[in-house]
This record gives C-alpha cells, structure tokens and sequence, in this order.
C-alpha cells in the first residue's frame, strides 16, 4: 500500500513527528486506510465506533480517551486528504 503512495520507508521512521506534522502523503495515505477499514464511511463522516476501537489499543487514561473522542466529534465531512489533518490533531492533543 505505501508503494502506491509514493511513501518512502524513512517517512514511518519517525512516528512522534509523523503523527504530529503529518505530510501530505501520509495524509492521504490515512485517510484511504480510514475508508477501507470503516473509520470514515463514504460521505468522510467519522464512525465513532471504529474511533473507539483504535482509541482503546491506544491504552489512554479515561479523561484523554473522552477529549480525543470529543475533539474527532466536533470533526466536519472529511473529503479530501487535508481534511483528515483534523483528525490527527485530535489523535495527538494528549
């Protein structure tokens, strides 16, 4: 899947300024991983339910799983690769 994105292994090796300073590449590679595996559905709406799954692996205090699940609320349509930037933000506030 990263070779149709044109995405260079050196780019995942840094995961802290990856989630936080995402390139457009990265972006738009998220956002297809996000439509395929359900986290947004065909309009760019987030599915909840999915978000709860991944913010569970993530193994947060219960105060930092409510603020990222409350920010990803406030989210609008996700249509284009910029768009899902929101989202990350959200992912990395805490």
């Amino acid at each position: 899947m990263r070779k149709k994105w044109d995405i260079l292994e050196e780019e995942f090796q840094n995961m802290d300024q990856l989630m936080k300073d995402p390139t457009d590449k990265i972006l738009c590679f998220l956002k297809c991983t996000a439509e395929k595996d359900g986290t947004l559905d065909e309009a760019g709406n987030v599915e909840m339910k999915n978000i709860d799954k991944i913010i569970a692996m993530m193994k947060l205090k219960s105060e930092d799983e409510n603020s990222i699940k409350d920010c990803i609320r406030k989210v609008s349509v996700v249509k284009t690769c910029a768009d899902f930037r929101n989202i990350m933000k959200c992912m990395t506030s805490n």
